[in-house]
């Protein structure tokens, strides 16, 4: 891996310094098992199935907590730039207005009746509002 674009540092911070160490000096192929086991890569899907999988994924990436998503993006982003102390200065001001949103109310009120009714939670349709 050439340590240009950024590469070698977020690999370090994905697979820790050791790892990344070995990865970066001994260039070794990685088999799609060794890459997920490292966390480099979410999925291992097999060739024939990579279509189905991908529109799968879009599919319930898109149908699913979109507001939620976004804030939990900026999160990650603020954590990234400046850890745990950065993602927690900007926790309320994102979280605050999840809270009035119809989907999240929508979601708490499944998750109250199923705790009382000793159901799993069903699954959730989500409109981004």
């Amino acid at each position: 891996m050439p340590p240009f674009a950024g590469g070698v540092q977020r690999l370090a911070e994905r697979v820790g310094r050791a790892a990344a160490t070995k990865l970066v000096f001994m260039s070794e192929e990685l088999s799609a098992e060794q890459a997920a086991n490292l966390q480099i890569v979410a999925f291992v899907v097999d060739d024939a199935d990579l279509a189905e999988r991908s529109a799968k994924l879009a599919r319930d990436l898109a149908s699913g907590p979109t507001r939620a998503h976004a804030v939990s993006k900026s999160l990650l982003r603020a954590w990234a730039a400046g850890g745990v102390t950065a993602a927690d200065s900007l926790l309320g001001q994102l979280v605050i207005d999840l809270f009035d949103t119809d989907d999240v109310k929508g979601a708490l009120a499944s998750a109250v009746r199923a705790l009382e009714n000793g159901t799993p939670r069903p699954d959730l349709d989500f409109a981004g509002h």
